[in-house]
């Protein structure tokens, strides 16, 4: 989670500065961009994350000159998807949509329940439609601004996981930015050793 939100907030602040170096108000270069994270089935990690990305990204609006919020897009995640017992991926799909709604997301897009399997009938991309729909008519889930404002475990984890990006964040930076990274495979290192000890737990 915490490289997942380093690596975000570096591709971000390079579009940021290509924006800025082209004759972009700050504001507008801020309103171009949307960041999109993935949510899994952990609650409270998740809440966590995108609160931390929240406060990372007006930390580092801050530093150009003026805290500025991001327009925050979560995308349920391919990995937590079973291609076994398919009908269990709702639930799945359910708790990263509930987690994404209460962490501040602007946009939420559920993925079909059947997506592990092969291309989604009319069903399954109902169903993944609908999970969002019932979140927000009938548990009134962006009706509230902040829902785990006050939440002491979940402050702590976005806090541990906020100075963790940082540091990740700070790293690649101090390496000339995500392009470099990009470019010299230290990007694509770091992401498959998170892969492979995802793959291996």
């Amino acid at each position: 989670e915490a490289q997942e939100l380093a690596l975000a907030l570096s591709s971000g602040v390079t579009y940021l500065r290509a924006m800025l170096d082209a004759g972009m108000t700050l504001q507008d270069a801020n309103k171009a961009m949307i960041f999109c994270l993935s949510a899994g089935p952990d609650y409270a990690r998740e809440i966590a994350k995108f609160r931390a990305m929240r406060r990372l990204w007006s930390r580092v609006t801050e530093s150009f000159g003026e805290a500025l919020p991001l327009t925050l897009q979560v995308v349920t995640a391919r990995r937590m998807l079973t291609i076994r017992d398919p009908w269990v991926n709702m639930l799945r799909n359910t708790a990263a949509c509930f987690a994404a709604g209460v962490g501040g997301a602007d946009i939420v897009s559920v993925r079909p329940f059947t997506q592990a399997i092969g291309l989604a009938g009319p069903m399954a991309r109902r169903i993944g439609r609908n999970t969002q729909i019932m979140a927000q008519e009938e548990s009134s889930l962006g009706k509230v601004v902040d829902p785990a404002a006050g939440t002491w475990a979940i402050g702590r984890l976005s806090e541990e996981l906020a100075h963790s990006a940082w540091s990740i964040f700070q790293s690649v930076e101090g390496q000339q930015g995500i392009g470099t990274a990009l470019t010299n495979g230290s990007f694509q290192t770091h992401v498959s050793e998170a892969r492979q000890s995802l793959m291996k737990d």
